[in-house]
């Protein structure tokens, strides 16, 4: 018996398809310019996606109901009375405690972004080229 090989030639393809494994790749090299390893990119990449859709969803929720959740609330029958710059704002208890909740995050996402940022400098998987 003979052995067969078959060489796949995607040779007449790789000009057509470059602009699109380019555009989906995801580069060793961040916008900024910094050099970042793979470790990096499995930890910075997924908190920066999650930072910024909690800053959508905040921003749409305060769209929404006009509280940034920044803002202490003072208790009154059935909700909270809120003051957002200068205007006064009446939200039930549940709009308070998820803008609350979700303000708070906020804040710990991106705190979470750079601290892991600074880490990462410290220990070279991140660094200036």
């Amino acid at each position: 018996m003979r052995e067969t090989t078959i060489i796949c030639d995607y040779a007449g393809l790789t000009p057509l398809l470059q602009p699109i494994i380019n555009h989906w790749q995801i580069k060793t090299i961040m916008l900024s310019g910094e050099i970042i390893s793979v470790r990096a990119k499995k930890v910075l990449y997924p908190i920066f996606f999650i930072a910024l859709l909690n800053f959508v969803l905040f921003a749409v929720r305060w769209q929404m109901t006009n509280d940034s959740g920044m803002t202490i609330g003072k208790a009154e029958s059935g909700g909270y009375r809120l003051v957002e710059h200068g205007r006064v704002v009446y939200v039930s208890g549940q709009e308070y405690l998820l803008a609350r909740i979700q303000g708070v995050s906020l804040v710990a996402c991106f705190a979470a972004l750079f601290i892991a940022r600074a880490y990462f400098s410290h220990t070279g998987d991140l660094k200036k080229p």
